[in-house]
């Protein structure tokens, strides 16, 4: 995410929670940073706080009035948010772990996130290919792979046990076990599963149905923000405007994090100097802008 995009997108999230606010109401704080990914995938996280407080009054507001109906609103908000940008959703069914990976012996830390890179091409298989035995042996295969056995679980689940090298050429052993019924669980607790269906899809009859439901949710919450703290019609219609020029958009392409990086500028860590300290004086940590017993900076760059 640009900071641009990131700032409307903060501005969206509170209009979603409080539709109708007025500019001014509460104070709001929104954070953007970049979270790593094993995957080498770049991924954009913005987290955000809402004042609790009534600018204009000193009242307590409270965005959620009554639960459930808040969390209808806010899931179908962001749900159209990530479908009208393209980006990916925690309920996508790629997202679902469907492959597990682990490696047993020293280090097995390490070594399970080295294994991990065995998992990443089942996301793309299908509930059928994830049950055959031929699919699982022959893509591992490719992926180096090497003394493969196959078996089942106690749950019927397809486990396969193999061995293969890792970074510095050393053998270490894997075993990787397929979950294809993990991707149904990602709706599991969800309170727009009935909009979506089983699986989320990325189609315009989907989109289109949680558009609609997002419009009517809107309109209840600003009937109670309102009432109980009175509202702004300018705010209201512009949520609106901005929910009804919502399109589907096509999934955008992750960005590596080596991409990232490439636009980012070596920083050289600040050096601290050494300097003499008598027995009886204790030893502190430097701190900046702070000066040593001959007068020189404690910290320099």
């Amino acid at each position: 995410l640009t900071t641009a995009e990131a700032h409307e997108l903060w501005l969206n999230l509170v209009d979603i929670y409080l539709p109708g606010l007025r500019p001014g109401q509460v104070a709001t704080l929104g954070i953007l940073h970049r979270e790593p990914a094993l995957s080498a995938e770049a991924r954009s996280a913005v987290h955000g706080f809402i004042g609790h407080t009534d600018l204009f009054t000193g009242h307590r507001v409270q965005p959620y009035f009554h639960g459930s109906r808040d969390a209808v609103r806010v899931e179908l908000g962001q749900e159209l948010i990530n479908l009208a940008h393209g980006w990916t959703s925690p309920k996508d069914p790629a997202k679902a772990r469907v492959a597990v990976a682990s490696s047993p012996g020293p280090g097995s830390t390490a070594r399970r996130a080295w294994a991990n890179k065995f998992t990443s091409q089942f996301r793309l298989f299908s509930d059928e290919d994830l049950r055959d035995p031929t699919a699982i042996r022959v893509s591992l295969a490719h992926g180096g792979a090497e003394d493969i056995r196959l078996s089942t679980t106690a749950r019927g689940h397809l486990r396969a046990s193999f061995r293969c090298r890792d970074h510095d050429g050393l053998e270490m052993p894997v075993s990787v076990v397929m979950h294809p019924d993990r991707r149904e669980q990602l709706l599991r607790g969800s309170s727009i599963g009935d909009l979506i269906g089983p699986r989320l899809q990325r189609t315009p009859e989907i989109f289109a149905r949680l558009k609609l439901a997002f419009l009517d949710e809107l309109a209840l919450g600003r009937q109670e923000l309102d009432r109980r703290h009175g509202s702004s019609d300018a705010a209201y219609d512009r949520v609106v405007a901005w929910a009804r020029g919502l399109e589907l958009a096509q999934p955008r392409r992750p960005k590596l994090m080596s991409e990232v990086f490439a636009h980012i500028p070596t920083l050289n860590p600040p050096m601290v100097e050494e300097f003499a300290c008598s027995p009886d004086q204790p030893v502190l940590p430097p701190v900046l802008g702070a000066r040593g017993p001959n007068g020189a900076p404690a910290i320099s760059s």
